[in-house]
């Protein structure tokens, strides 16, 4: 026999007489529990937690829109506007408490729909005309029959008045008779 085979047996050889060994040592551990002794354990012991429930949404957002509303400022008439607000803030309390919610207690959502266009390419350009006086833009497609139309919207918004100034607004500058929206 070659010396590799002989270091192979002698090791598979060892092997086998140590897991023997452990067997004869643990066996007896692992086979003197009965299911009395397991029934005799204490019980383990729980903390009662208290939860407190969670508000209805509804009154979660109100709460939220409380706590804006008492931190609104109307914008000074004297104060220039930053680079990033688009118009003056005209009546910050106003707005929150025009805000509606649906049945189970979400904030209802308004858009102005300004048209509906025959192609992808008009819905762009007012999209862009749109969005160079400051509106919030977006558009979707709608299959109609076997139409395809482009809706070109402004928002959304959650005030119903906002939506109907942008819609004054947008009417009177493009010449449109635009529609007020609910948006899912």
């Amino acid at each position: 026999m070659n010396d590799q085979l002989k270091r192979r047996l002698l090791g598979g050889c060892t092997l086998l007489l140590l897991l023997g060994l452990l067997v004869i040592v643990f066996q007896p551990r692992l086979f003197t529990y009965s299911s009395e002794d397991l029934l005799r354990a204490p019980p383990p012991t729980f903390v009662e937690l208290k939860i407190r429930p969670a508000p209805p949404p509804s009154q979660a957002i109100e709460a939220k829109l409380d706590r804006l509303k008492d931190n609104a400022q109307p914008q000074a008439k004297d104060e220039p506007a930053s680079p990033t607000t688009k118009a003056p803030v005209q009546d910050a309390a106003e707005g929150l408490d025009a805000v509606s919610f649906d049945e189970r207690g979400i904030p209802i959502r308004w858009v102005v729909q300004v048209a509906s266009l025959g192609t992808q390419e008009e819905a762009a350009k007012l999209k862009q005309q749109l969005a160079d006086k400051g509106f919030t833009t977006f558009s979707h497609v709608h299959k109609q029959d076997d139409t395809i139309i482009y809706a070109v919207y402004v928002g959304p918004t959650l005030q119903r008045v906002k939506a109907d100034r942008h819609k004054a607004e947008i009417d009177k500058l493009f010449n449109t008779e635009g529609l007020i929206r609910k948006w899912n």
